[in-house]
């Protein structure tokens, strides 16, 4: 698991100043091996809800500490050849996972597509993706809900997502 604890402090203002120690995120994850090449992935995370940026229809936002599955699907790997590898259910897509695992330094929370709504980090569909050569790069494709995982489907359009990254030192 993973925690995010914060302290803030304002000062003045019109409702003069205070102070605070919260839990801002909090995550437990549990991967099972199926055989050799496959296996299930489940990721909970926790918050504060409290200031209500992240309320979701399980919450109102009164000072509850919300837990929801961010992530849980079952990934197979070398289905279409070596190093490839698919995933179908909930899971990471192609650039915030990807920003996630270059920078994991999270003093200022999550980070910018993610906090500001261009980009959703976890979305329901199949994600299929691979290593290129010698680990010189990687790519990944998703077709997903397109609602986001904190969201419900109403919608009748889907998502497509690619992205592909070249590492050449």
């Amino acid at each position: 698991g993973k925690g995010f604890l914060k302290y803030s402090r304002e000062l003045g203002g019109a409702g003069g100043s205070f102070n605070e120690f919260n839990i801002d995120r909090i995550y437990l994850g549990l991967s099972w091996k199926i055989g050799d090449k496959s296996k299930v992935r489940y990721l909970m995370e926790g918050g504060d809800l409290r200031d209500g940026a992240a309320a979701t229809a399980s919450s109102t936002a009164t000072g509850s500490f919300v837990t929801t599955t961010k992530q849980f699907y079952i990934e197979t790997k070398d289905v279409l050849f070596e190093g490839s590898f698919v995933r179908l259910g909930q899971s990471d897509l192609t650039w915030i996972g990807y920003i996630v695992a270059l920078w994991s330094y999270r003093v200022q929370g999550t980070n910018f597509t993610d906090r500001s709504g261009y980009l959703t980090s976890t979305d329901l569909g199949v994600s299929v993706g691979s290593t290129i050569a010698d680990k010189f790069g990687d790519w990944q494709v998703s077709f997903v809900n397109g609602e986001g995982w904190k969201s419900r489907e109403i919608g009748t359009r889907n998502d497509g997502h690619a992205r592909l990254t070249v590492k050449p030192l």
